[in-house]
C-alpha cells in the first residue's frame, strides 16, 4: 500500500536491495492491484527470458510475452529472421486487439525494443483482417485480401505466410497464430472456423474468431518504395534487409512504445545499464551505416 502512494504521489518508484524474483513478486502484485499493464525493459536478452521466466511462474495466464527485439542492427543487409519478426507480430497483434481477455498483459524486452523499427500503428491496425463465423465475404475477394497481406498461395498449408483453397475451404497460416486456420464457407458466408495440425491436415479446436495479420513488412515497404522509384520498380537485392530504407517510407517509424496502453507501468531493471546498451548500439548503427553508406546511396540513387 506504501508503495503504490509512493508511486501515485511521485509517478516513479525505485526499489532497490531484492533480488529480481522478489521484485517480480512486487511489480506483478502493484499491477494487479492497480489494474495496470507492465512493460519491463532489460539490458539483454538473457535477462529478459529471466525476467519472463519469473513472471510466467506467479501467473496463470498466457498474458506473458516475450518481444524479441530484432537481431540485427540497422542498416545490415542481414534481415531479420522470420521467428523473430512473427513472434513480434503476434504480440503486436494482441496489443491491437486488447489481448482479447480481462486479464492486463506483461511485455517484456530489452531497450533495443524501444528503438524506430517498425511501420505506423495505424498500417498495423488497417492490416488487422477479423474473420467469424457468419461473416459475408466473397471467396475471391478474401483471397485478394490475403495477397494484399503478403501471405503465398500454395497447393497444400503447413507453413505460416502461405495459404491454399479447396472448393469452398481455405486454409490460411497467419503468422500471429501458432497454428494453421481452416475456413469453410457455404456460399459466401463463413460457416466453420477450425484450427488444424499442419503435419497430418487434421482439424482440431472451432474458434468463433480469427484476427490475420500482414505477413511481415517487406511487402509494405517495397510497395511504397516502388511508388517513390521513376520507374516506379524498386530494383534491390533479392537477398538484401529492406528494412534498411524504413526511414525512407516512414519519416517517424514506430516501436514498441506506440503500441503501449496509457494504462502500463514501464518498469526498467538496472536503468543505467540499458543506457549503456543503447549508447552502444548507437555507435555500433552508426559505424554500420558509414560502412553501409555507399552500396545504400547506390541502390537509392539507382532508382
Amino acid at each position: 500500500k506504501e508503495l503504490i502512494e509512493k508511486i501515485n504521489k511521485n509517478n516513479e518508484l525505485n526499489i532497490i536491495g531484492s533480488n529480481r524474483y522478489a521484485k517480480a513478486l512486487i511489480i506483478n502484485s502493484i499491477a494487479k492491484i492497480e489494474n495496470k499493464n507492465i512493460l519491463l525493459i532489460c539490458a539483454t536478452s538473457e535477462l529478459a527470458y529471466k525476467w519472463y521466466g519469473y513472471f510466467q511462474n506467479i501467473n496463470d495466464n498466457n498474458n506473458v510475452q516475450y518481444y524479441p527485439p530484432n537481431d540485427y542492427y540497422p542498416y545490415e543487409k542481414r534481415s531479420k529472421s522470420s521467428e523473430v519478426e512473427f513472434s513480434q507480430l503476434n504480440i503486436l497483434t494482441k496489443l491491437i486487439n486488447k489481448f482479447n481477455s480481462n486479464n492486463n498483459y506483461i511485455i517484456i524486452t530489452t531497450e533495443k525494443a524501444l528503438q524506430p523499427h517498425l511501420l505506423k500503428k495505424d498500417y498495423f491496425k488497417k492490416c488487422n483482417l477479423n474473420l467469424f463465423k457468419g461473416k459475408k465475404i466473397e471467396i475471391k475477394d478474401l483471397a485478394l485480401k490475403f495477397s494484399d497481406l503478403g501471405y503465398i498461395k500454395e497447393e497444400i498449408t503447413t507453413s505460416e505466410g502461405n495459404w491454399s483453397r479447396r472448393g469452398d475451404i481455405i486454409d490460411i497460416f497467419p503468422v500471429n497464430n501458432e497454428v494453421p486456420i481452416r475456413i469453410e464457407f457455404y456460399d459466401n458466408v463463413i460457416d466453420k472456423i477450425r484450427e488444424y495440425d499442419a503435419g497430418t491436415q487434421k482439424t482440431l479446436d472451432t474458434v468463433s474468431e480469427i484476427n490475420i495479420i500482414q505477413c511481415g513488412s517487406k511487402q509494405k515497404i517495397l510497395k511504397e518504395l516502388s511508388n517513390l522509384s521513376i520507374d516506379k520498380s524498386f530494383h534491390h537485392d533479392d537477398d538484401g534487409n529492406l528494412e534498411r530504407f524504413l526511414g525512407v517510407v516512414e519519416e517517424n517509424p514506430s516501436s514498441i512504445i506506440d503500441f503501449i496502453s496509457k494504462e502500463t507501468y514501464l518498469v526498467t531493471d538496472e536503468l543505467e545499464q540499458c543506457m549503456q546498451f543503447t549508447d552502444n548500439l548507437f555507435i555500433d548503427s552508426e559505424n554500420n551505416y558509414e560502412n553501409q553508406k555507399e552500396s545504400l546511396d547506390l541502390i537509392l540513387s539507382s532508382n
